[in-house]
């Protein structure tokens, strides 16, 4: 075994490499069940959010090559080192290599236990994914050997931390500057996708030469004594760079149809997912069936729901008519199963009360202070308020109870029969469609 394997195999069994991991997954760790909502039960997300998850993670990479390569200066061996027969580029190499080698393991554990748990549940295979998580590691070992240069070149034990924090205030800008195409030069994501959007290939092989030859590059500035040998990897992701930095920002993402195509329970009142959340849907059929329910008589009401990702969001325009549309994933949980509430606090059933109070934002933008009003008197109506102890128990998308000035409203109209009920909120979804904000206003005045 040659010296400079011994020296990484000591740094790997005794020196920064366990401490590495340590962190790594521990941070990784608490970064990927705090969304949990966002990966659950589905491939792509997960190895998607691996990315999002670089926005912290590589930052702390930068950091720990950055105090990994300040190392030999802060105990006073660098002379001392630089005076024995071991060549200066290993020394850079083990450096660079160790908190690597530390660092990836630890970023493989945290997706392991997300593997551990989406298996067993998981409906689709979803397509490339695995070269999403590729170039995860590969941002990782960019980070450390940027953090390793820092560390060689600028003395001092705030170097590492500093490197850190401005690394992450580049990668937050970049991540949510998403329409730019240098944005896909970092090795972060501002965006984990639904499931049902893919990057190409091609985009993944640009991002790996990039990534890649920027490591070799800073490594051969560091380590190597004839610095020209570094315009070979410099060409090389320069030649990457450009065709990323000139492309498209957010539109690189390509939508899956099969992972959108649409599974139901057949009706009425019918309920529809995704392929890619189909793991949902013997969970969701009853709770969205018992909530349409409430729609039962009224004209024009909704007869059916279905899951926002059986369409790309970019493909725009409203939802057919009498149909329901939901983020059904915001409630799933990492077994795959539905929660009672998502994380804000709103419940399952506030979830559909909002979903029909928001017909009229779908079709137009009302700017009037009695439109808002009728979407709130019948976002309460559909969430099963009696009027009672419910109201008080009603929370909107942030977790917040209903407030007081709706009530007087909401009163009136679960004074009237049940029928005139859902005759007026049949004439509400028809102001609604048609965008007639003056006919909205009238059915208010009939509350009083």
């Amino acid at each position: 075994m040659t010296t400079g394997w011994r020296a990484l195999r000591t740094e790997l069994i005794r020196g920064t490499a366990p401490y590495a991991a340590l962190v790594f997954a521990a941070s990784g760790a608490a970064l990927l069940y705090n969304e949990t909502d966002d990966w659950a039960g589905r491939w792509a997300p997960l190895a998607q959010y691996l990315r999002v998850m670089l926005i912290v993670l590589v930052p702390l990479a930068v950091a720990a090559g950055a105090w990994q390569a300040g190392r030999e200066r802060r105990r006073r061996i660098n002379e001392l080192l630089g005076s024995t027969p071991r060549p200066g580029w290993q020394r850079v190499i083990v450096a660079w290599g160790a908190v690597t080698v530390g660092m990836s393991a630890g970023l493989l554990a945290v997706w392991l236990s997300g593997a551990v748990l989406v298996a067993p549940v998981a409906t689709y295979l979803g397509r490339d994914w695995w070269w999403t998580l590729g170039v995860a590691f590969l941002g990782l070992a960019a980070g450390s050997a940027i953090g390793v240069a820092i560390g060689r070149v600028i003395p001092g034990r705030v170097v590492a931390p500093v490197a850190g924090v401005l690394t992450y205030v580049v990668l937050g800008y970049t991540a949510y500057d998403n329409e730019r195409g240098a944005s896909w030069l970092a090795p972060s994501t501002g965006y984990a996708g639904d499931g049902g959007l893919y990057l190409p290939l091609s985009l993944h092989g640009l991002q790996a030469l990039w990534l890649g030859a920027l490591t070799a590059t800073v490594l051969v500035l560091v380590a190597a004594r004839r610095k020209l040998w570094a315009l070979v990897p410099a060409g090389m992701a320069v030649a990457a760079a450009v065709p990323i930095a000139s492309g498209p920002g957010y539109d690189r993402w390509v939508s899956d149809p099969v992972a959108r195509e649409p599974v139901c329970v057949p009706g009425p009142p019918e309920v529809c997912v995704a392929r890619v959340n189909e793991f949902l849907l013997d969970d969701l059929a009853p709770r969205a069936q018992e909530a349409l329910a409430r729609w039962a008589g009224v004209p024009g009401g909704f007869v059916r729901a279905v899951d926002s990702s059986m369409r790309d969001e970019r493909d725009g325009g409203p939802w057919p008519d009498q149909t329901i549309v939901i983020a059904v994933t915001q409630f799933a949980t990492p077994t795959g199963g539905l929660s009672e509430r998502e994380q804000y606090g709103g419940s399952f059933q506030s979830l559909f009360a909002s979903a029909a109070a928001s017909v009229i934002a779908q079709h137009c933008d009302p700017d009037l202070e009695s439109v808002w009003r009728a979407t709130d008197v019948v976002w309460a109506w559909a969430g099963g308020d009696s009027g009672e102890d419910e109201a008080a128990e009603l929370v909107d998308g942030n977790g917040n109870p209903v407030e007081s000035p709706t009530s007087p409203d909401l009163e009136r109209l679960l004074a009237m029969p049940e029928a005139e009920q859902k005759a007026w909120m049949g004439r509400f979804l028809a102001a609604s469609r048609n965008c007639d904000e003056a006919a909205v206003t009238e059915l208010m005045a009939e509350l009083g």
